[in-house]
């Protein structure tokens, strides 16, 4: 039923894909974007499609990690949009209940990660604006349907070579919100995660979180460098990177801290006083390599300040939604004609999705 997947060298890693697959080829090249989970790409034998084969590290190591896989696998089995990864197969090598331990799935292969396109830069204004424009039309679907992808950045989402077009996937720590529940902190990347996420909170987030998360990637996208470089992971430079650039802490956000040292550094910080900054002139003090978009390109964009004003804000209220921002003045050269009724479709086909699996799934003893 299944084969174990070879090197062309001889080495055989521990992954196994179904019998289905058996003629597609492992691709010795490709380096799965993946903490810690093993991923693979296998080339159809004509080249004409790819598939990632993804392997759970340690699902059931702890509850949290038992939650995410979960998670992911009901999520993924049901997203059906264009910019949206699609998963084609799901399957255990174990054969009883008591031993579930080896878990795959699998998804299309959708392109080469966004992280990779920025490194190499060589791209235009226009393309950025057609990725945003992507990357909100899949945040809008998911909102839809009351999910939040918690993990945005440039790892997690990929550009096709064959039409530039982009796929938002990486949804290991995605979840269905629950507005009346505080949801876990320390989801995602430090660089891209929103104020509300990297502390203790006494409050809701909700999928404005993931707001936050783009306008700092488009930031990256048009500079080629990260807007919160944390690559230090300090946390003192990380609250000090956001007091510089994001302005003070308002009451009604500060508030919502419950721990007694994450207040005090952000007060510590504050008391050194500073506004927030233009995030033109941020853009253009951290543009400048030949091969990224030139600071001319960025200072002629009339409506970019104003997107970034809407979505890198500290109160969650102050920033627009992924249907608002897809029809925002920046994006209006690349905006689709509204397609309300067909999200508002796809919303109750994933609905119905949910409900046909529960009436098929048996009850516990």
């Amino acid at each position: 039923q299944f084969h174990l997947a070879q090197r062309e060298n001889g080495h055989i890693p521990s992954i196994h894909i179904p019998k289905a697959y058996i003629n597609y080829r492992l691709d010795d090249t490709f380096i799965g974007k993946s903490t810690r989970n093993l991923v693979r790409k296998f080339d159809a034998p004509d080249g004409s499609s790819s598939i990632i084969v993804k392997k759970f590290y340690k699902p059931f190591d702890d509850v949290d990690r038992a939650k995410l896989t979960l998670r992911e696998l009901n999520l993924l089995r049901t997203l059906r949009h264009p910019n949206v990864v699609r998963m084609v197969d799901k399957y255990t090598t174990d054969e009883k209940e008591a031993q579930l331990e080896a878990i795959y799935h699998i998804t299309l292969h959708c392109g080469v990660p966004l992280s990779t396109i920025i490194s190499e830069g060589c791209y235009t204004m226009a393309r950025v604006k057609r990725w945003t424009r992507d990357l909100l039309s899949a945040l809008q679907y998911i909102n839809s349907i009351e999910v939040a992808h918690r993990n945005l950045n440039p790892d997690s989402m990929c550009i096709s070579a064959a039409n530039d077009q982009l796929t938002l996937l990486g949804f290991g720590k995605a979840r269905v919100l629950n507005r009346a529940e505080i949801n876990t902190q320390g989801r995602g990347k430090d660089a891209y995660m929103a104020l509300e996420m990297r502390v203790d909170w006494n409050d809701v987030y909700d999928e404005s979180v993931d707001m936050w998360s783009v306008g700092v990637i488009l930031c990256e996208m048009l500079t080629g460098k990260k807007l919160f470089d944390c690559a230090a992971k300090n946390t003192k430079n990380i609250i000090q990177l956001f007091l510089k650039y994001c302005g003070p802490v308002p009451e009604v956000v500060y508030s919502k801290m419950t721990n007694q040292l994450d207040r005090s550094q952000y007060a510590k910080f504050e008391a050194l006083g500073g506004q927030r900054q233009d995030f033109i002139q941020i853009l253009k003090d951290k543009a400048g390599g030949s091969n990224m978009i030139g600071k001319d390109a960025i200072a002629n964009e009339a409506h970019l300040k104003d997107f970034l004003d809407h979505t890198v804000q500290y109160d969650r209220k102050d920033r627009m939604s992924a249907a608002k921002a897809l029809a925002h003045p920046f994006l209006s050269e690349v905006a689709d004609p509204p397609k309300e009724e067909n999200l508002f479709n796809a919303a109750i086909e994933a609905c119905r999705s949910h409900v046909w699996r529960e009436l098929h799934t048996s009850l516990a003893p």
